[in-house]
């Protein structure tokens, strides 16, 4: 005797495909829906806020640049009294100019502001230093643009393997964790290169060269 049994059709539901789908496998009508976060709304209810203001004066189209080299005064290094805050000074190695005049003569000065100081660390962490807002008395505000963003000899590349290849034996890994990395040194020979930049600001009222 020969019996068939009807298999039963099962029925996959997708709630993704139903919600934005209908029958027709058409995307349904979009409806903008709002949601609510009571976090949000605890925390900031009662308080303005207001965009940022943009910096409408300066010139982001600007390309108009003259580069400035410079030399230390002295010796700029991060092994010695050299702090966050502290002003170096620069020499202008040659004439600087612009339309056909100098604007900044040879041997005229340029200060810098220290920005940051990294010392030097265990495990051949090598140190580091930012220098920024050079300025001269010479030229308007703000018409000098670079920094200098230097780093030590990184140690830490062959101290680290090292220590892990010691530690078996006995732990004398731990002897690698006082090879420090290097010190910043930026000498009296060294050429740095900055911009002067005459047109940065639109709005600039200061008479430039």
């Amino acid at each position: 005797m020969l019996t068939s049994t009807a298999a039963a059709t099962e029925v996959f539901r997708d709630e993704l495909v139903e919600t934005t789908l209908d029958k027709s496998l058409r995307p349904k009508p979009y409806v903008e829906k709002y949601y609510t976060d009571k976090l949000v709304e605890k925390t900031l209810k009662g308080k303005n806020f207001e965009k940022p203001v943009p910096n409408l004066d300066y010139d982001y189209s600007d390309t108009d640049s003259v580069v400035v080299k410079l030399r230390p005064k002295s010796k700029i290094s991060t092994s010695g009294r050299l702090r966050d805050g502290d002003i170096v000074k620069f020499t202008v190695v040659q004439n600087i100019i612009y339309n056909e005049k100098i604007i900044l003569p040879k041997n005229s000065e340029v200060s810098a502001v220290v920005e940051n100081i990294s010392p030097n660390d265990r495990y051949g962490v090598p140190a580091n230093i930012v220098i920024s807002r050079f300025h001269s008395e010479i030229l308007p505000a703000k018409t000098l643009d670079g920094e200098i963003n230097r780093q030590g000899k990184n140690n830490s590349i062959w101290v680290y393997p090292l220590s892990y290849v010691l530690m078996p034996f006995f732990g004398a890994g731990f002897g690698t964790t006082f090879i420090r990395g290097g010190n910043v040194n930026i000498n009296t020979s060294d050429i740095i290169e900055i911009y002067y930049r005459p047109t940065r600001f639109r709005n600039n009222s200061l008479n430039l060269p």
